[in-house]
């Protein structure tokens, strides 16, 4: 009951900052999932994957990272489908395809930065609303005002500067955790990428050295 006499006394802006912290706890929610997923396919995948490769199998890969459907899986996947074009092309389609999941792991990222940014404005915003209530219940009532009168408008000032200050915080903090992982998945995925192109150039380095006639 309090916390609802809190809201109601807050304004508008104490809703909107409301709002404002359940999508950072939603977009958190989202990216904690799917940045686990992406971080934890990527050691399983690279053992079988490499397993693959050495048997030259190329069709067999692109059938494993079908099933597999992970971030590394989907780069691996457009670059090995464009193999047969020779080298230059899977090397393209693999840095498009990075550049594309890379897009996709920093989804919603932004929007927390954005929060950091507008909650704390919006809390200002409520703190002046706040203010020239206050001073507009002076002013009406001149000398016979009492401070119960303007309390609420001073309430409302400092709960919207207070909330806004807190969830501004909170997806600060966020923006930057997952900044920094997104930066840890795509450092490990270009790290395994690397060494996987490297088993398919020695495949291809194998079989020019068959092929090559005997002198």
């Amino acid at each position: 009951m309090r916390w609802i006499q809190m809201l109601l006394s807050g304004g508008v802006v104490l809703w909107l900052l409301v709002i404002c912290l359940a999508v950072v706890i939603f977009i958190s929610y989202e990216r904690l999932t799917a940045l686990r997923k992406a971080k934890t396919n990527i050691p399983t995948f690279s053992v079988k994957m490499r397993n693959i490769l050495k048997k030259k199998e190329i069709q067999s890969a692109i059938d494993f990272c079908m099933e597999d459907k992970s971030t590394i899986s989907n780069i691996m996947r457009r670059g090995l489908k464009k193999y047969k074009f020779g080298r230059e092309r899977f090397l393209e389609e693999i840095e498009l395809g990075g550049k594309q999941e890379i897009g996709k792991l920093e989804k919603g990222i932004p929007i927390l930065a954005t929060l950091a940014t507008a909650s704390p404005m919006l809390g200002f915003l409520g703190t002046i609303m706040g203010m020239v209530s206050t001073f507009r219940v002076i002013q009406d009532l001149h000398s016979s005002v009492t401070v119960a009168d303007f309390a609420g408008g001073i309430w409302q000032a400092l709960i919207t500067s207070a909330v806004g200050l807190i969830v501004g915080m909170i997806a600060l903090a966020l923006y930057n955790y997952f900044v920094n992982a997104v930066k840890k998945i795509v450092l490990d995925i270009e790290r395994i990428v690397t060494e996987l192109i490297d088993v398919i150039d020695g495949n291809d380095k194998d079989q020019t050295q068959i092929s090559e006639p005997e002198q």
